[in-house]
């Protein structure tokens, strides 16, 4: 349930910027003066970049495409000395998150060929920490 979650948010902020900034070049190109003086604030709704860590149960590794359901261009295996890998999401698109170089591991970063690459959001996931035991 929890991924669940996680997953509809990253959804909801990846389009909530898209449709804001498509809105601000609609605005601009009709010569909206109210709206210009607000651009700076209203592109920068959210970080271009999102952290998540991998969340893969699957012993065989976890593919990295080209596209969205696309060609294999590499696959992350974990093991003893990279149990664990964080991503950079930089977009989404149908249940598919993009991501882009590097992904680090514990030990070594993994570089995907090209630069960026897709995986699916059933295998990643974000979490908080609270390491101040605040309320």
């Amino acid at each position: 349930m929890k991924n669940v979650i996680i997953y509809s948010f990253l959804i909801v902020v990846f389009s909530s910027c898209a449709q804001k900034a498509e809105t601000n070049l609609e605005s601009k190109s009709k010569g909206d003066s109210a709206l210009l003086g607000s651009d700076i604030h209203s592109q920068s709704c959210y970080p271009n970049e999102i952290e998540a860590y991998l969340n893969d149960a699957d012993k065989s590794g976890t593919n990295i495409r080209k596209n969205p359901n696309g060609e294999i261009i590499t696959t992350l295996t974990k093991d003893d000395v990279n149990f664990e890998y964080m991503l950079r999401l930089t977009a989404s698109q149908n249940g598919w998150f993009k991501i882009k170089n590097p992904i680090m591991g514990v030990e070594n970063d993994t570089n995907i060929p090209g630069g960026e690459g897709w995986i699916h959001g059933s295998v990643i996931s974000v979490d908080t920490r609270n390491y101040q035991g605040e309320h």
